[in-house]
């Protein structure tokens, strides 16, 4: 699978394989298929955490639904923004550079997840750990999209980073309504929370069931 290989290049060269995508930009299809390929994972052991097989297999679509939905409904908000920044980056920089964003996200919450299922299956309550764990994972893909923006946009580290900032923020609205839609998370006024710490505190509850 060469999407496997162009993200070992991510964490072995960063710099260089971000660079290469400028003389390549079909690569960005690798990081796109990446992120479909580790999204669909993480959702498959999520959903058997949730549920059963049945559920597996839905969050196996839903995950990367959600992710696709994310990148897609707000892209044009996102381009505007790197151009307001000056950032020298084209339509194809920018799908490459959230399909990094994505992937790097998923697959840190891929390896933190058996830590997660461990803690939950030892009888802990699991919502801290697994808001926790997606934290961090969301923050090593905004890392990512801040190395995109200053390598593939020709900024300084500063300008990158504000923009990232602001990217994060619509990127985190967008996310979050449609895990709301997805999931069916929302309080007891129709309103979403704070949505992703109650898919992980929901799913685990279901998980202490199935033990």
């Amino acid at each position: 699978m060469g999407f496997v290989k162009a993200v070992l290049g991510l964490f072995e060269s960063p710099d260089e394989t971000i660079k290469g995508l400028k003389k390549n930009p079909d690569g960005a299809k690798m990081f796109f298929g990446a992120m479909i390929f580790f999204s669909a994972i993480y959702g498959f052991v999520y959903g058997f955490l949730a549920g059963d097989a049945s559920t597996a297999a839905w969050y196996l679509i839903k995950f990367p639904a959600t992710l696709f939905l994310t990148g897609l409904v707000p892209y044009i908000t996102l381009y505007i923004v790197i151009k307001v920044f000056g950032l020298k980056m084209s339509p194809g920089d920018l799908v490459a550079s959230l399909s990094i964003t994505f992937a790097i996200t998923m697959i840190v919450a891929i390896a933190i997840l058996p830590l997660n299922v461990l803690y939950t299956y030892t009888g802990h309550s699991p919502a801290v750990i697994h808001s926790f764990s997606l934290f961090i994972a969301i923050i090593a893909g905004l890392i990512y999209l801040a190395k995109t923006y200053r390598i593939l946009g020709s900024a300084e580290e500063g300008t990158a980073i504000v923009a990232m900032l602001i990217s994060a923020v619509i990127i985190l609205f967008v996310m979050t309504q449609f895990v709301d839609i997805f999931f069916n998370i929302s309080d007891a006024t129709g309103h979403s929370g704070f949505i992703m710490e109650e898919m992980m505190t929901n799913t685990a509850q279901k998980a202490s069931i199935v033990r």
